[in-house]
């Protein structure tokens, strides 16, 4: 609530107080996280901990990016930004449980929280929210084909073919997109201004400059 009075009355302050301000936001942000998941780890059994975990913050990430849009605050909305980080350190911890993703409780927390990843990339690149946003969507993406091809060992490990056969349907359907975005990145690298000899160049003009030259 601090924060946003300061935010919202920022032509009565000055620089100092309005970074104190946002200061007050991440430092809220931290003590909501470290109560939530002290809640779980005192309150949830050691096995499901990682997957309420996943639902705690995915849930919560919706509501943040709600609240930011509305307000039309950046410095909120910037707090999206670790949901990925999150998720692989779940992705780490369920690795030393064993068992696979979809195992206690992972068939409703990875559906949600790769939804809930899709879709605030997705409105956050309509509204021109950088803060790294191609990077996480090829890790989104990652983390999607690791719990897939995991699920997939694991469904065929048991012998259990109908179902590695579905997700592997599903894998091939959304190949497409990943290649799309990895072609993307691709000539955002080449459209990169370098400098050479004094003059603005790109990636692709400087190559082809050097191709010349020879």
């Amino acid at each position: 609530m601090s924060s946003l009075l300061y935010r919202r009355h920022g032509d009565l302050v000055g620089q100092g107080e309005r970074f104190l301000g946002t200061l007050l936001l991440y430092g809220g942000a931290l003590a909501y996280a470290a109560g939530g998941m002290d809640v779980v780890y005192h309150g949830v059994d050691t096995q499901l901990q990682p997957m309420v975990l996943v639902l705690f913050f995915s849930l919560s990430t919706i509501g943040l990016e709600l609240a930011a849009t509305r307000l039309r605050w950046t410095a909120l909305r910037a707090l999206t930004v670790p949901h990925l980080i999150l998720l692989a350190a779940a992705i780490a911890f369920q690795v030393t449980l064993g068992g696979h993703p979809f195992a206690n409780l992972g068939w409703l927390a990875w559906p949600v929280s790769l939804g809930t990843a899709f879709w605030y990339l997705h409105r956050q690149r309509r509204d021109g929210f950088g803060a790294g946003l191609e990077v996480r969507y090829a890790g989104t993406w990652l983390i999607f084909f690791v719990i897939a091809t995991w699920e997939a060992g694991w469904r065929l490990h048991q012998r259990e073919y109908l179902l590695c056969m579905v997700i592997a349907v599903i894998g091939y359907v959304q190949i497409v997109p990943v290649l799309l975005q990895i072609s993307h990145l691709s000539t955002l690298a080449n459209s990169i201004p370098i400098s050479v000899g004094g003059r603005p160049m790109s990636v692709e003009g400087t190559t082809a400059q050097i191709r010349h030259n020879r």
